[in-house]
């Protein structure tokens, strides 16, 4: 989805209630990506990888959401 968007470093979805998963390297190619708000949307799950390359990453929200566990993996690249 966002393999060409290489330079962006803020990316918010926040309060889009049809987002309930996030996938696996959805968020390949974000290699600049510094912000990432997915706060107040039906997420219930996050898979394993989900932001994986995610390097640059500084500020990642989450709050309120479905979310009630997470897998191991789900922060691979982050840290």
């Amino acid at each position: 989805i966002f393999s060409q968007m290489v330079n962006l470093n803020s990316l918010e979805l926040k309060s889009i209630k049809e987002i309930v998963r996030i996938g696996s390297n959805v968020f390949d190619g974000l290699i600049k990506l510094e912000k990432l708000n997915i706060d107040s949307n039906e997420i219930d799950k996050i898979e394993e990888n989900a932001f994986k390359n995610l390097a640059n990453l500084k500020s990642l929200y989450l709050n309120f959401n479905n979310i009630k566990s997470l897998e191991c993996g789900v922060f691979n690249g982050l840290f």
